[in-house]
């Protein structure tokens, strides 16, 4: 530390560990078990049409209710202390950086599974079909610090080819806007 940064506070982030199922009906089912694994849980999304259809999976499962937040309307006191899922990763790092450099929770979980538009950018088909043949069961999913990394960097690949961003109300239709 130099001593100009002596009084220059870190910008140190939440730890973000990724979830990966292989399948998006594998990462819902998957989810039930979280949901009474962390039952004070705040559930989070990026895209409305991703937070949709979370629910109506939610409801054909017995009727169970959640308050499933949009990301862009979460405020840092409602996550304090707390797990927190978000149910998909948005495409840019820096705009999940940004909306978690001031969060202080417990954990943050990010679900994903391979089918999903972030993931086909990158081959995901191809680890469906390794993850098949290992035999792994649609509702398991994998961990690791490495698959972490290597998702933040698919999407650092991505915010240089965005030049200007266009929201949308799905995943895929944001990579429809803005990937070219």
């Amino acid at each position: 530390m130099g001593l100009f940064n002596l009084f220059k506070k870190e910008n140190k982030l939440p730890i973000m560990k990724d979830l990966v199922w292989k399948n998006q009906p594998g990462k819902f089912n998957g989810c039930l078990k979280l949901l009474q694994q962390y039952p004070d849980s705040v559930w989070i999304s990026w895209f409305p049409e991703t937070r949709s259809n979370f629910i109506q999976f939610l409801e054909t499962k017995g009727g169970i209710k959640l308050d499933v937040k949009l990301a862009r309307t979460i405020m840092p006191f409602t996550v304090e202390n707390k797990a927190v899922f978000f149910l998909e990763h948005y495409p840019l790092r820096a705009e999940e950086e940004k909306l978690i450099q001031t969060w202080n929770p417990k954990v943050i979980f990010v679900l994903n599974a391979l089918d999903e538009p972030l993931f086909e950018q990158f081959g995901g088909d191809h680890i469906i079909g390794l993850m098949d043949k290992l035999g792994m069961a649609d509702d398991e999913y994998i961990e690791h610090s490495m698959i972490s990394s290597s998702i933040k960097n698919a999407q650092s690949k991505l915010q240089q080819k965005v030049t200007i961003e266009n929201t949308t109300n799905s995943s895929k239709d944001w990579f429809k806007m803005n990937i070219v």
